[in-house]
Order: C-alpha cells, then sequence, then structure tokens
C-alpha cells in the first residue's frame, strides 16, 4: 500500500482532525505502518505482525490475502489516530439510560459545569460573565430541549466547556469577557462506521501571550485523551488599552472531536455549514 493510496482511502478523516504538523504526523504515522513491510513489523513486534498474517489468512487468494492486510493494518492505525486526536468524554458527562428518564438531567450538568467553573474563578478573583444565582454563563442554550444525539451532545458539551474555561483559568487568566457555544458537527466516517463528532466552545479572554502558549500546550497534549484542536485563534489589542500597556483580547475557537455510531437527524458537516443545508445522518 503506498502513500497515494492511503491518502486517497484516510484524506477526508486526516484533514478534518488533523491540521499542521499534526495531520502530517498522522499521516506519517500511518504511512510508516504501512511502508514498514511484513519484514520490518516482525522486527519490530512479532506479536503484531502474526495478527497481521492472521487477518490475512482469514481470506482466500492474493487479492483477499492483500484486503486482510489493509483491515488489519486500519484496525491499529484507527486506535493510534483516535488517541492522537480524540477527546475522552468525563464519565460524568456521558448520557446514560437513567438521565434519559429525568428531564432535569442535563440541566443538573450544565449547573454542575458552571459550579465547577466558577469555584476556580472565585479562588483566583479572576472576571468571568455571571447570569442567574449568580453562575457562570458558559452560553448554554437552557432553552432548548434535546433528545437523542443532541442530548449526549449537549451532556459532553458540558465537559467541554468546563475543561476549556477551567483550563483557561488554571494557567493564570484573570478576565474571562465571553463564552460562546457555535454548533457541533457530524463527519460521516468511511465505509458508514460512525461519524466524526467536533463540539466547538469559543472563548474570549484578556491575558498574555504566554498565557496563550501555555494554554495551547495543555489543550495539543497529544495522548491526554483531552486533546481539543484549534480552530480559530484572533489577538488583537483590548479594545480600552494603550499599545505600550501589552494587554491582549485573545479569541479561542476549540473543537472536542468524538467517534459517535449515530448523528442527529439535522446534523451538520462542515460542507452543510458552508452551504446552509442540513445533512441527515446515515441509517
Amino acid at each position: 500500500m503506498d502513500l497515494e493510496a492511503t491518502w486517497q482511502q484516510h484524506k477526508k478523516f486526516i484533514m478534518r482532525v488533523g491540521g499542521g504538523a499534526l495531520a502530517f504526523g498522522i499521516l506519517s504515522m500511518v504511512v510508516g505502518w504501512v511502508e514498514a513491510g511484513a519484514d520490518q513489523l516482525a522486527r519490530r513486534n512479532a506479536k503484531e505482525n502474526a495478527d497481521v498474517l492472521a487477518a490475512a489468512s482469514s481470506l482466500r487468494g492474493q487479492e483477499a490475502a492483500e484486503k486482510g492486510k489493509k483491515i488489519a493494518l486500519e484496525e491499529k492505525a484507527r486506535p493510534a489516530i483516535e488517541s492522537a486526536v480524540a477527546f475522552t468524554v468525563d464519565p460524568g458527562y456521558v448520557l446514560s439510560e437513567e438521565d434519559k428518564k429525568h428531564s432535569n438531567a442535563l440541566p443538573k450538568r450544565r449547573a454542575s459545569a458552571a459550579e465547577e467553573v466558577g469555584k476556580k474563578a472565585d479562588r483566583t478573583t479572576a472576571q468571568i460573565p455571571r447570569k442567574d444565582a449568580n453562575l457562570p454563563d458558559l452560553g448554554f442554550d437552557d432553552d432548548a430541549k434535546a433528545e437523542g444525539p443532541h442530548e449526549a451532545e449537549a451532556f459532553a458539551r458540558c465537559d467541554v466547556t468546563r475543561y476549556v474555561v477551567g483550563s483557561a483559568l488554571d494557567v493564570g487568566v484573570m478576565r474571562v469577557i465571553s463564552v460562546r457555544q457555535p454548533n457541533a458537527t457530524y463527519e460521516p466516517l468511511e465505509g458508514g462506521s460512525g461519524f466524526l463528532r467536533r463540539i466547538p466552545v469559543a472563548i474570549v479572554f484578556e491575558g498574555t501571550t504566554q498565557q496563550l502558549a501555555s494554554l495551547l500546550a495543555v489543550f495539543e497534549k497529544d495522548g491526554s485523551g483531552r486533546f481539543v484542536e484549534v480552530g480559530v485563534c484572533r489577538v488583537t489589542r483590548m479594545p480600552d488599552s494603550r499599545p505600550e500597556e501589552g494587554r491582549l483580547q485573545i479569541e479561542l475557537e476549540l473543537g472536542a472531536l468524538t467517534i459517535e455510531k449515530e448523528a442527529p437527524a439535522d446534523a451538520q458537516s462542515t460542507s452543510t455549514e458552508q452551504k446552509g443545508r442540513p445533512r441527515r445522518r446515515r441509517d
């Protein structure tokens, strides 16, 4: 399997979840595995080689054997890709069967996320937008009724938001200006194997270049299970400041990526966001 074939098969996924050096690194890793050959794989890891050969031998004929090798290699590549760029939702924010029975389950999770962020802000005396009951305003649409995949997405969004805003406070940000909740997108994966869900959270804060660098380092930590990709990063001078003060307004739009079995009927993808048309999920 050559680079061109690998690229043609995985380019949609790689371009979607990657970005700059990360996409190149993931592609290089996958191509390295494919081009290493059975002999090199055997020297590096005898067990992996045995697994590949076993999967190939389960199919008959030369063409079937090549297909078997391809399937086995993809099974090894996908977990590595997912571990590098996927976001693992905290179990406390994963929709359960019990949660589906209670209409107040989602409001409770939203309140819990806001309360956690509020306590962090109080400890550091950081400024953050507030709303009812003095809880931080994290941009949730409290009037929306979520069901099915939308409900699971809403639960996960609580976790993503508390992680993003909480991390900003952890690196020393003393003023959060606003938090927004753009629409999630769902990209169909090859072979009908599910959807790549991206939950975006946008935050605007006053900070320094050092705080921005520290924050990005937290979000882009490979293999942490809490990776979030940077969609937008804008740095401007605070409107009410003088140039010599060095006060910066920083806007980040970050996306948490997960693999989901299903998508909402009205789910958007990046292409439908651009065209303005809803996209239905695959059955």
